[in-house]
């Protein structure tokens, strides 16, 4: 967090405050002592406003916007919010990638994704037919919500370090037009 905290220092203005506060929410989510499902939501409030404002950042509000909100599957377990649990997540998931490419139409960093973070993307499908899987053989049975809760957990907190370096490295790029470098400083202070 100090590395995005001391560029408030050096340039006060709105998209910088946004970037520190998205940064800071990064960091606080991945590193905190208890991270709770809903927490993902610190972080992608400020980075709906910041996509909008930025097309660089939409593709990052996209992906994490898609798995922050897929990390709350656990919190509705019971049968019948199964239908409206998968509607509201396709739902929004579709409207969030369209608006996206209508908001930056004219920008060449659309919200399209590399095949790497599509057959991520599709690893929640994979999961999710584990899910309905796992219980019709009975030693997986047992094991099957432990496992898709391991699931979540690993696959949220790798693209969260994932988009943390990359959010990093824009705020990185935006600080080296400048000539005070935060990012020089705190390799400094951390040595």
């Amino acid at each position: 967090m100090l590395p995005f905290c001391i560029s408030l220092l050096h340039g006060r203005n709105f998209n910088t405050f946004l970037k520190l506060i998205v940064g800071c929410a990064f960091s606080s989510f991945l590193f905190g002592w208890h991270v709770h499902e809903k927490a993902v939501l610190t972080v992608i409030i400020p980075l709906t406003i910041l996509a909008v404002r930025d097309g660089r950042y939409a593709k990052i509000f996209f992906l994490f916007s898609v798995f922050g909100h897929y990390s709350l599957f656990p919190l509705l377990f019971r049968p019948f919010e199964t239908v409206l649990k998968y509607c509201t997540f396709l739902l929004y998931t579709i409207f969030t990638y369209l608006t996206m490419i209508h908001v930056h139409e004219s920008s060449s960093h659309l919200p399209f994704m590399s095949l790497f973070e599509t057959c991520y993307l599709m690893g929640i499908c994979i999961v999710e037919c584990f899910l309905y899987v796992a219980p019709v053989f009975p030693k997986l049975s047992n094991l099957s919500q432990f496992i898709a809760l391991l699931e979540f957990v690993i696959v949220g907190s790798y693209y969260c370090i994932i988009q943390l370096r990359v959010n990093g490295q824009l705020f990185l790029i935006d600080s080296s037009e400048c000539s005070f470098n935060v990012w020089e400083m705190f390799a400094v202070l951390v040595a």
